[in-house]
């Protein structure tokens, strides 16, 4: 059983204060087991999502920013799903996907802040998508969930700006709400 879905979400980084909106495609692939329909499917998803250009930061409550945040993610997202008393149309699932967050085209106040190309998280954040999934071609499903952001790294052409990206946006708590409109069979 396989669904593609239109992904489209808004994360509010917790110590900015701040909204980034996100688009893409999400594809999720379930698979039965030998325990049938009675045990949790095995579920592989992926995601192809678009670079948030432009997104709106407000540092230290005052100073305006800009940046654009990319997204790579590591390997497939892994996770389970359980159709809801066996109906096909509703799936609790339970997956996670790995995502580096990228900096790139950063600016202070309309200031470039040179990160250069590199810039992005050490590790990737596990991001949960945990709730009923609806994959009938056209049917919506929102989920939340929180995250924490890892530390930076490779951000500065000119001087080492790791230590300021890591303080001013790693951390807990970060929610992310996401809306998931089925396109049918990938």
């Amino acid at each position: 059983m396989a669904a593609k879905f239109e992904l489209t979400a808004l994360s509010r980084i917790a110590k900015l204060g701040s909204d980034t909106a996100i688009t893409g495609t999400l594809i999720a692939c379930a698979y039965i087991g030998a325990g049938g329909l009675e045990q949790p499917l095995d579920v592989v998803a992926a995601v192809d999502l678009e670079p948030t250009v432009d997104a709106y930061f407000v540092i230290f409550r005052f100073v305006p920013a800009t940046s654009t945040v990319g997204f790579a993610q590591e390997g497939v997202g892994r996770g389970t799903a359980r159709l809801v008393n066996f109906n096909p149309n509703d799936v609790d699932t339970d997956v996670v996907l790995n995502l580096f967050i990228q900096l790139s085209n950063a600016k202070q106040d309309g200031i470039d802040l040179r990160v250069g190309d590199r810039c992005r998280t050490e590790v990737s954040a596990a991001i949960r998508f945990k709730g009923i999934i609806h994959p009938v071609a056209g049917s919506v499903s929102n989920l939340n969930s929180t995250f924490e952001i890892p530390r930076f790294s490779g951000c500065g052409q000119a001087e080492d700006l790791d230590p300021l990206f890591t303080g001013l946006i790693t951390g807990p708590d970060n929610d992310i709400r996401t809306t998931l409109r089925s396109l049918g069979p990938p």
